[in-house]
């Protein structure tokens, strides 16, 4: 029971806090109202008392925008520090799982432009078209009609490696 009124308590001077951070009364905090906040003593003794480092404000502050919109609403804030409250060590772990987070999408976001791009190879049979082929082929080999040449027609892409493509991207 003590434990929920100490949770209450503190949800109470946590709100009061992003009350006095939200100076503009917007209801979100923006990382300069955070930042400027984080200066004033009385804010940062209460999340000290809590066990929340303010040492390093940019990584407390992406911590708590969850949402990855620059700016923290109320229950961010709030179930934030909550989650936060404790030793650095919790802090550190939340910042670690949101890095983590962050690095799975930038690589599942790879991994599905690459597995696009395999795709277009095998369907060019493992040959990469850029822009108009028939322009590219002529311009580059000669009217295949005119030389004579059966091997190379209009349809057939020009071969290019994959140092190409980068070199062109």
């Amino acid at each position: 029971m003590q434990m929920m009124a100490n949770e209450g308590s503190y949800k109470a001077g946590l709100i009061e806090v992003f009350n006095e951070i939200d100076g503009d009364k917007s209801g979100t905090v923006t990382w300069g109202q955070f930042e400027g906040h984080l200066q004033d003593d009385k804010c940062k003794l209460y999340l000290q008392s809590l066990n929340i480092s303010t040492q390093d404000a940019w990584s407390l502050f992406r911590i708590l925008d969850v949402d990855l919109t620059g700016a923290l609403d109320i229950d961010q804030f709030v179930e934030g520090c909550l989650i936060l409250k404790g030793p650095a060590k919790a802090m550190h772990f939340v910042k670690v799982e949101r890095e983590t987070k962050a690095l799975r999408t930038i690589v599942e976001q790879c991994s599905a432009d690459i597995k696009k791009l395999s795709q277009g190879m095998i369907m060019n049979k493992g040959h990469i078209s850029v822009g108009p082929q028939q322009d590219k082929t002529t311009k580059e080999f000669g009217d295949p009609e005119r030389r004579g040449d059966k091997e190379l027609s209009r349809q057939d892409p020009p071969n290019l490696s994959v140092e190409d493509v980068r070199l062109k991207l």
